[in-house]
């Protein structure tokens, strides 16, 4: 009986990876995808994972802009300790 041995090689971004092998572009499918979603509309301030990071069900995974948010905090803050819509109504 004749034994056969087969060698597997990965190949990524065109690196070969042992000497002498010619660069192959491939692409490796997920296992799963997931798709995200977000409460609210805004734009994508920080990415918190990399490509092929293993992640957790609850993990942060990216953080949006909230300086708007912020801003709009501190506009009703400050109305709230204002008066005038008292004073106007009082005249």
């Amino acid at each position: 009986m004749k034994r056969s041995t087969i060698i597997f090689v990965l190949i990524l971004s065109g690196i070969p990876l042992f000497a002498g092998a010619e660069p192959l572009d491939c692409v490796i499918n997920p296992n799963s995808t997931v798709e995200l979603g977000s409460y609210q509309n805004g734009v994508l301030a920080e990415v918190l994972v990399k490509r092929g990071d293993r992640v957790a069900r609850g993990q942060p995974l990216a953080r949006l802009d909230n300086e708007i948010e912020k801003m709009n905090a501190e506009l009703a803050r400050i109305r709230a300790e204002s008066d005038i819509a008292v004073r106007s109504g009082q005249v």
